[in-house]
């Protein structure tokens, strides 16, 4: 959540609802993520870079990093087309340009 906007995953899409005005749309598809697609389990958004990170248990734990774009449009950008990806267990926001990794052997 972030102003009068909720970022959330629905459908193999990051979406957005605006709490304000009602509307709801779809910005990253995720697809992609992993080998085979397991549905996310957290979502971190940064608002001083307008990035998702994205963790899911495929393949024994990956994240994503990936940057919404900044106006909404027909055509969703694929996830897997710029975002950086790694092994991951648990991944979150720090500061504003980095974040902290929890990989399988619980080191950061």
């Amino acid at each position: 959540m972030y102003n009068d906007t909720l970022y959330y995953v629905r459908d193999k899409y990051v979406r957005q609802h605006d709490l304000n005005g009602g509307t709801d749309t779809g910005v990253l598809s995720v697809r992609k993520l992993g080998s085979t697609y397991v549905a996310p389990k957290t979502l971190s958004f940064n608002p001083a870079e307008r990035s998702v990170l994205l963790t899911t248990t495929s393949e024994n734990g990956i994240f994503e990093l990936v940057q919404l774009p900044r106006e909404t449009s027909t055509e969703v950008k694929d996830s897997s087309a710029d975002g950086k990806r790694g092994p991951g267990s648990a991944v979150v926001f720090v500061a504003r340009n980095r974040f902290a990794v929890l990989d399988k052997a619980n080191q950061v």
